[in-house]
C-alpha cells in the first residue's frame, strides 16, 4: 500500500486497521470476516469491531448471503462526497462557533482524543517537551495494543529524544507491564531516562495516567479496556498547580 493512500485515509480519521479493511474490501468487492482476516494482518476476532465501526461511519455495508454475512465498502468517490458534506456543514457553523469563543486567549485549550490512534497522538505530543515529563501513573488492565506501542515505539523514541520522565507510580502487580522490552527496568532507570518512585497502592489509588510536560500542558490518558480516550489541556495555571502537587508528593516519598 502506498504512503499516499495511507496518509489520505488517515486524514479522513481512518485508523490503520480501518485502512487495511477498507482497501482490502475495495480489492475484493465483497467478503466475509474470515476472508478479511486472511487478506490483512488483523486477527479475525479484531476484524469484527473494525467492520462494525466502518458501518457506523456509513463507509461499509453488510449483506447476508446463503452462506453468511458479507461486507462491502463505498467507492472512494462517494467517500470524498461524504467528507465534503461534513466540511460544508462545518463552514456553515463557523460564524456561530466564532461567536461562542469569546476572549479565547484567556481560556484553556482542550483537545480530546479517542481510541488507540488518538491516544498515540497524545504520547507523540509528549515527545516535543523541552522539560522533564512529570507523570502520575497507575496501571490496571492496559490495552495490549497500546502497551506494545508504548514499549516498542514511544519509550524508545523518548529515550532517543532524551526526554526524561519523572514518575510517581502506584505500586501494583500490573505496573510490570511498563518497559516490557527492558527486563529489570527498575535497576536501569538511568539508561531509560526515567526516575520513578513507587507508592503503596492503598495510599495512592490511581488507574490511569496524568502527565505534565512543558511548558504548560497536562495530559490525561485513560488506557484501560473500555475507556480508551484522553485529552490535553494547555493551561499554565493548571500545569503549575499540578506540578507543585507532584513535587510535594515526590518529596514526601524520600
Amino acid at each position: 500500500m502506498t504512503t499516499l493512500i495511507q496518509q489520505s485515509l488517515k486524514s479522513f480519521w481512518f485508523s490503520e486497521k480501518e485502512i487495511a479493511v477498507y482497501t482490502t474490501l475495495l480489492k475484493l468487492t465483497s467478503a466475509p470476516v474470515s476472508t478479511l482476516a486472511r487478506h490483512t494482518w488483523i486477527k479475525r476476532v479484531s476484524v469484527y469491531p473494525v467492520v462494525e465501526w466502518l458501518i457506523k461511519k456509513w463507509v461499509a455495508k453488510e449483506h447476508v448471503n446463503h452462506d453468511g454475512k458479507y461486507f462491502s465498502v463505498i467507492a472512494p468517490q462517494e467517500l470524498c462526497k461524504k467528507q465534503q458534506k461534513k466540511v460544508d456543514k462545518l463552514h456553515e457553523a463557523v460564524p456561530l462557533l466564532v461567536q461562542m469563543m469569546g476572549n479565547f486567549s484567556n481560556k484553556p485549550l482542550l483537545q480530546y482524543y479517542e481510541w488507540i490512534d488518538g491516544i498515540k497522538k497524545i504520547y507523540e505530543d509528549m515527545l516535543t517537551s523541552q522539560e522533564d515529563i512529570r507523570a502520575f501513573l497507575g496501571i490496571k488492565d492496559m490495552n495490549q495494543e497500546l502497551n506494545e506501542y508504548l514499549n516498542e515505539v514511544h519509550i524508545p523514541a523518548r529515550i532517543k529524544n532524551k526526554v526524561r520522565a519523572r514518575v510517581l507510580l502506584a505500586n501494583t502487580p500490573s505496573h510490570k507491564q511498563l518497559y516490557g522490552a527492558h527486563h529489570d527496568w527498575p535497576n536501569n532507570q538511568k539508561e531509560l531516562y526515567t526516575e520513578s518512585k513507587s507508592i503503596a497502592h492503598d495510599s495512592f489509588v490511581l488507574w490511569n495516567e496524568i502527565d505534565l510536560y512543558g511548558p504548560d500542558k497536562v495530559a490525561v490518558v485513560l488506557y484501560n479496556q473500555g475507556e480508551l480516550s484522553g485529552f490535553i489541556i494547555e493551561s499554565k495555571t493548571l500545569y503549575e498547580s499540578l506540578r507543585s502537587l507532584f513535587d510535594l508528593a515526590r518529596s514526601a516519598t524520600n
